[in-house]
């Protein structure tokens, strides 16, 4: 593969279960709480977890491999937590809280 191409190339984003039905639950949450203005703010969320894909050491170190980013828009403030995997080319999002989640409860597999 050329330089170019390997500077260009993305990696893979995954949802773990878990995450995904936090992103379910997030989502109904902000649609219960505000209707249609949730939409802006899960769009804002799903772009925050896509810069994974571009930017997959972006977040902090916690430990065990593990790395948080924190997606802030406004009022609005979430965690995801992942593991990346740099041989597979691949980030694996093991869960996601808003902000009055304190405890990110995810599994260890990686």
């Amino acid at each position: 593969m050329p330089l170019s191409a390997a500077l260009t190339a993305a990696v893979r984003l995954i949802l773990a279960p878990h995450a995904l039905q936090d992103l379910m639950r997030i989502e109904q949450t902000l649609w219960c709480e505000r209707g249609p203005q949730a939409a802006p703010v899960f769009t804002f969320l799903l772009d925050g977890l896509q810069s994974l894909s571009a930017q997959p050491g972006v977040g902090r170190p916690v430990g065990d491999g593990l790395r948080e980013l924190a997606i802030r828009r406004g009022r609005d403030h979430y965690l995801a937590r992942y593991h990346y995997d740099a041989p597979r080319q691949r980030v694996l999002v093991l869960c996601l809280r808003g902000k009055a989640e304190l405890i990110c409860h995810c599994g260890e597999a990686h």
